[in-house]
């Protein structure tokens, strides 16, 4: 037993070492070694276990192999279903694979188990968005004539299936998340942005045999706003998408009604799973119709928010 400890031990020292390098395939030989070195000499150690399986996904994720990376997540949760470490990378993965309405799903699971994991309201912000920006890219004509419903399962296997047949720069220049159209993780930094946009720029560019135009130009779009860090975080808290509006009239009134309650994503989602953070106002916010009034004047009067009166002679 503590033999197979001590290889263990060896292993992910090694396995750390490759991992800090950069060397993701190495890392995940290594984490594998150890963990056949547990399961030999120390199968009880679920805990153990649990962290391998974690740690192997991490080496996957950082190597843009997500579907692998919750493959081991659910391993280590099958040893600990209340592992933290393993709910958020597996939701993380599901998030960067492309699938949203997965990851909150995944990310809630963690929200019940610890809703103090650090940063979770803005994963759960970013999931949120990714999903909306699917919604509103697949139906925007009913959206715009207020008759939106959700696809049936059949018209979501079709749309699944014409997907499936589209080829790798068509789905490139049709992808909305700036993240995947990269081929990076969330929380990349410039210097991995910028080498993953000379990769994909160089591979889809017109010139070159098998290039494309509209994928090239999906490419310079993407880095174009995640390179910049204040378009960036914009882009994170879903800044480009619009927040669930109350009631579902139509007419005058409502579209008065829903400018009156309108809220962004972030506060809305905010509201959702950390209600703390907000103040309580039972019967709403007391003066939301003098800034509506406000608002109305300084349109009518062309004036911009900012102009104030004593500037002028």
């Amino acid at each position: 037993m503590l033999r197979a400890s001590h290889a263990a031990e060896r292993r992910q020292d090694a396995a750390r070492s490759h991992y800090e390098r950069g060397q993701f395939v190495e890392a995940v030989a290594m984490y594998s070694e150890a963990l056949a070195c547990v399961v030999a000499g120390l199968r009880d150690d679920k805990h153990c276990r649990a962290a391998l399986h974690s740690n192997i996904a991490a080496c996957y994720r950082r190597n843009k192999q997500p579907e692998q990376a919750v493959a081991e997540c659910d391993k280590a949760l099958a040893l600990l279903p209340r592992f933290c470490r393993a709910l958020f990378r597996r939701a993380a993965c599901l998030l960067e694979a492309g699938n949203p309405h997965e990851a909150i799903l995944a990310f809630e699971s963690l929200y019940r188990v610890n809703r103090d994991w650090p940063r979770l309201s803005e994963w759960l912000l970013r999931a949120h968005a990714a999903k909306r920006r699917i919604e509103d890219k697949d139906a925007p004509a009913h959206k715009k004539s207020g008759s939106y419903r959700r696809p049936a399962r059949r018209e979501r296997d079709n749309d699944a299936k014409a997907a499936s047949a589209l080829s790798e720069d068509e789905k490139l220049a049709r992808e909305s998340d700036h993240y995947i159209v990269l081929g990076v993780t969330i929380d990349a930094t410039s210097k991995q942005l910028q080498q993953a946009y000379r990769m994909r720029s160089l591979k889809y560019h017109p010139d070159r045999k098998g290039g494309s135009t509209a994928a090239f130009q999906r490419i310079a779009s993407a880095f174009q706003t995640l390179s910049d860090p204040e378009k960036r975080a914009a882009y994170d808290q879903g800044t480009d998408v619009k927040a669930s509006s109350r009631g579902g009239g139509s007419g005058s009134d409502s579209e008065e009604e829903d400018e009156e309650h309108k809220k962004t994503l972030r506060e809305e989602i905010e509201r959702h799973y950390y209600p703390e953070r907000y103040e309580f106002l039972p019967f709403g916010d007391p003066f939301i119709h003098k800034r509506k009034r406000d608002e109305k004047k300084r349109r009518q009067t062309g004036r911009r928010p900012w102009y104030d009166g004593s500037d002028s002679d």
